[in-house]
């Protein structure tokens, strides 16, 4: 039975870390009456602020997201469940007549939501325990040639010092038994909607300095101390959420394990290798129309020109 979202458009903004996608979609979401569905791993953790980027209080005033501030940082998400819970969220905003807008740097999530997902069990913590240990008994570079023999067409995707992604495709294979890349084309059917792709960019130099400065913006404005109110609170370290970059890096001063000036250089270098990876993923997608950010350039810019791109695809739900 065909949807009756078969031939309905939803904008996605997307893009590296802090190119300023938050700013620009809610210029866009105002102009277009929509609703922003965050595309973020992390932002959707209470607690999680600072180190985030999160839309303030007063821009969620302005434009409702969903995915921001609904879960407590213990709870675990999935790029999965986020592809299905927004998959449902979007077409209930469609049916109520607005525009549902995604924003996010989130490639997985992206893909979950737009392409589909694998539904099977891929996720089992003690298989992740004892791949995690391997790599610090045996040495990373060891268990990345392990993912490249059983799965070739992986080293498109995972990098060889990205720990995370290389322990994930190893779970996902012994529990399958199958390798990674095929695991996600066994893919969940396509959405009833199709998407209006935007990504945002800026010259290199100049968003590695923009990232520079923002690190520096984020210790003013007490990303320490939201790390030690989560440790307070009981959220332990090795938790996934804590698993991000800006978080580990405190966790590991307020330990004694590194130096404030190390911590920031640290936090800095991880935040461009994040952005890099970012950008590696997204220009893949030939689906994306790019627009280039210069680093003194007002949001409302940007915005526009998408707001025209948009327009002019002429889609009947979009005016």
């Amino acid at each position: 039975m065909e949807s009756i979202f078969q031939n309905v458009y939803i904008p996605l903004i997307v893009g590296p870390t802090a190119v300023g996608k938050t700013d620009i979609a809610i210029v866009v979401a105002e102009t277009l009456r929509g609703k922003i569905i965050s595309a973020d791993s992390r932002q959707i953790y209470h607690g999680m602020d600072i180190g985030t980027a999160k839309p303030t209080i007063d821009q969620r005033r302005k434009i409702h997201h969903y995915f921001v501030d609904e879960l407590p940082p213990t709870a675990r998400f999935s790029a999965g469940e986020f592809g299905a819970q927004a998959r449902q969220v979007i077409q209930d905003i469609l049916a109520a007549g607005r525009i549902p807008i995604v924003v996010g740097g989130s490639g997985l999530y992206i893909r979950a939501l737009m392409d589909g997902f694998f539904e099977g069990k891929t996720w089992d913590p003690d298989l992740r325990r004892e791949f995690s240990e391997r790599a610090d008994r045996e040495g990373l570079p060891a268990l990345y040639q392990e993912v490249i023999s059983r799965d070739s067409d992986a080293s498109k995707t995972i990098m060889p010092n990205d720990r995370k992604r290389i322990l994930r495709a190893l779970e996902i294979m012994e529990l399958t038994g199958k390798p990674m890349t095929v695991v996600w084309k066994e893919q969940k059917s396509q959405p009833p909607f199709k998407g209006i792709w935007c990504g945002i960019t800026m010259p290199r130099a100049d968003l590695y300095q923009r990232i520079n400065q923002r690190v520096l913006e984020m210790l003013d404005q007490g990303l320490i101390s939201e790390v030690e109110k989560l440790l307070n609170d009981g959220v332990e370290p090795t938790v996934n959420a804590m698993n991000s970059v800006g978080y580990s890096e405190t966790v590991q001063y307020l330990q004694g394990k590194i130096t404030y000036d190390q911590m920031v250089e640290l936090i800095q270098r991880n935040t461009r290798h994040f952005a890099k990876r970012q950008w590696s993923w997204f220009r893949r997608d030939s689906r994306i129309r790019w627009f280039t950010r210069l680093p003194d350039q007002n949001a409302d810019i940007i915005a526009q020109e998408i707001i025209t791109y948009i327009r002019n695809t002429k889609v009947s739900n979009i005016n």
